[in-house]
């Protein structure tokens, strides 16, 4: 009974706007694992607009509505406190009543064993500003680095581990046999039991990327579940958020995780891949006069990397001008042509 309660409690203050953005995401998260969970969901809905359209304002005694409730359950509970026991009016009063004198069948369909959800045992929250990295070490012994302007939840509960992200990370996940870790970031959810790899899903930016340094994952496109990959060691995928199509990409494995590593590689890249990832990693534009330059190739290694050192490498191996202001890096000459 207690675990029905506790998400009583918390749909009341989501239809209340009494929730955070992150304790919203981590609810959501829970009606959307089981029909059973979304059934409740419309059920506790549907009492919330029925108290909608009730006019008049009740003064309720909460302490008898909990004997009733218990006569009706036959068994013993303990009651409100007494400090709680007060008058309440509105909306919100007869959302609480309803909680409280929910019909006997619902709390029943509630209890039984094929419908109860596992309710979560550990949950953390994290948020990093600009330029700021921190490194969490989760109750499961998992552990994430997560980069800037990034946030990130984490319940587990029996079933699972599950996780919220918005930004970008890297995760170092500790394998749990018949538990698995599952991201939801953007209109991607990630699925793995143990492995490390990386995740990008910035507000804003138009795909999610995820890269795969050991282990391996799959990919699925919440909306379109068919759109699915699995990806192994050195491998990478992009998930667009317009067409939620999931692909295979070679090219950012390389590189996807630099803001960790503080180290850029570059292996026979066309400049194009060679100025996407400069952007991402510094994020200034750099761009070409003309799009033909794009396709010419550069190799190089740089730890702890600097622009500046790397766009005159590019413009003196490629015999190229190099021009810098306000908007950024670009580019222009003959190149390999």
């Amino acid at each position: 009974m207690r675990d029905a309660n506790i998400q009583i409690e918390k749909i009341g203050r989501y239809l209340a706007g009494e929730m955070s953005p992150e304790e919203e995401a981590v609810l959501m998260d829970w009606v959307s694992r089981t029909p059973a969970n979304e059934e409740f969901f419309e059920e506790m809905k549907n009492l919330w607009q029925t108290a909608g359209d009730y006019h008049p304002q009740p003064q309720v005694d909460t302490t008898d509505a909990w004997r009733r409730f218990e006569e009706t359950l036959g068994e013993t509970a303990a009651p409100p406190p007494a400090a709680k026991v007060r008058k309440m009016t509105g909306l919100r009063a007869l959302l609480r009543i309803a909680a409280i004198l929910i019909p006997a069948a619902l709390v029943l369909w509630w209890l039984n064993d094929d419908h109860s959800p596992a309710v979560a045992t550990e949950l953390i929250q994290a948020r990093t500003e600009q330029d700021e990295r921190r490194e969490l070490t989760l109750p499961d012994g998992s552990v994430v680095l997560l980069n800037q302007l990034s946030e990130l939840t984490f319940h587990e509960n029996d079933a699972e581990r599950f996780v919220t992200l918005h930004g970008e990370a890297f995760f170092d996940v500790q394998r749990k046999e018949g538990k698995p870790f599952i991201i939801q970031s953007g209109d991607a959810r990630i699925s793995v039991l143990g492995t490390s790899f990386n995740v990008r899903a910035y507000p804003g930016e138009e795909r999610v990327e995820v890269s795969v340094s050991t282990g391996k994952v799959q990919v699925e496109a919440v909306p379109a579940p068919e759109q699915k990959k699995v990806l192994e060691a050195g491998q990478a995928a992009v998930l667009q958020n317009e067409t939620h199509a999931v692909d295979l990409v070679e090219t950012i494995a390389a590189n996807a995780d630099a803001w960790k590593t503080r180290r850029l590689r570059f292996e026979e890249n066309t400049l194009a891949e060679v100025a996407s990832t400069l952007e991402r990693y510094f994020g200034v534009p750099v761009r070409f006069d003309d799009p033909a330059l794009g396709r010419c190739r550069f190799s190089g290694e740089y730890d702890d990397p600097n622009l500046e050192d790397i766009t005159r490498a590019l413009a003196f191996a490629m015999d190229l001008k190099m021009e810098v202001n306000s908007s950024g890096y670009r580019f222009s000459g003959e190149g390999c042509n």
